[in-house]
């Protein structure tokens, strides 16, 4: 089989299947010395063509893993837009160091069902989409705690910190101390004005319409305890268009925050109001009441 062409095809919501995968395929390319394209299907619009490979493209396909499948909703498009023509390929699945359960499983059989020859697969540990930068991790013959940084900037200094420290309990205290200084927020800070949420609706939007139901159940919970008049809803992205004139406001969880830009735009058509939450901000809002109404009602105010 004389192969022509290397593919990089992959759905990411947050960056890290598409860095793999690019990897993956250049370092192919480079070793058979052919020319590398790329297939990004993350976006809606990409979703609305078919698509045809033939035995001569050799293709790396690349997906995350969520609650152990492939996401659900992009299920229906990888089942019936692609044509495999006999193309060996390579599947991939990201997971966030818990378990990629059956999404290996799935994806080539997807593979297969579409005519590709599922060659060779792999499972990779990569970063979650709720947990932006680990500093330090426990393996095997080690022990302790792990370090979880907010950003790539704070991650850089603890590992920084960690270079040549033999009592490592220093830094961790130290960088424990750091985060809690500046998370500390003044108790009036995070009261919310009831008033301005009174007849509000929000929608929070995911991948699969899961993730989202945790923090839109959140926000209803703690407006009911407050005597607050707020109406929330989850949903999977995709299937929102139609629902955006009936919210004031629509939050982006973590694995869909790549959308943010789309979004903006479908807001802007109907006068509404988008943001995307990071992994720990979006955690801390669906476990903290008087956060998730206090978070609602500074993006209303904008």
């Amino acid at each position: 089989m004389q192969f022509k062409t290397v593919w990089a095809v992959y759905y990411s919501g947050s960056g890290s299947t598409r860095r793999l995968l690019r990897g993956m395929a250049e370092a192919a390319g480079e070793a058979l010395m052919l020319p590398v394209r790329e297939l990004d299907y993350s976006r809606p619009e990409a979703r609305e063509k078919n698509y045809c490979f033939t035995e001569t493209d050799l293709v790396f396909w690349g997906s995350p893993t969520y609650a152990g499948r492939l996401p659900n909703v992009l299920l229906p498009f990888l089942r019936g837009n692609f044509s495999g023509g006999g193309a060996p390929a390579v599947a991939v699945v990201l997971y966030g160091n818990r378990s990629y359960d059956d999404a290996l499983k799935e994806l080539c059989e997807v593979l297969t069902g579409n005519g590709f020859l599922a060659a060779a697969g792999a499972a990779v540990t990569a970063e979650h989409a709720f947990a932006p930068a680990l500093c330090n991790r426990i393996d095997r013959n080690t022990g302790g705690i792990v370090i979880a940084a907010k950003n790539a900037e704070k991650a850089a200094k603890l590992n920084d910190a960690f270079q040549g420290k033999a009592d490592a309990k220093s830094v961790a205290a130290g960088a424990a101390a750091e985060a809690v200084k500046a998370d500390a927020v003044p108790a009036a800070a995070e009261a919310t004005a009831t008033s301005d949420l009174n007849g509000k609706r929000v929608l929070v939007l995911c991948q699969g319409g899961g993730t989202s139901g945790l923090l839109a159940n959140a926000l209803a919970k703690a407006a009911k305890e407050r005597g607050i008049n707020l109406e929330t809803a989850a949903e999977a992205y995709g299937n929102h268009v139609d629902m955006l004139p009936d919210f004031d406001l629509v939050v982006l969880a973590p694995q869909a925050a790549s959308y943010l830009a789309d979004l903006q735009k479908d807001c802007e058509r109907v006068g509404n109001k988008c943001v995307a939450c990071r992994g720990k901000q979006y955690i801390e809002l669906s476990q903290n009441g008087d956060k998730s109404l206090a978070f609602v009602s500074e993006q209303l105010s904008k």
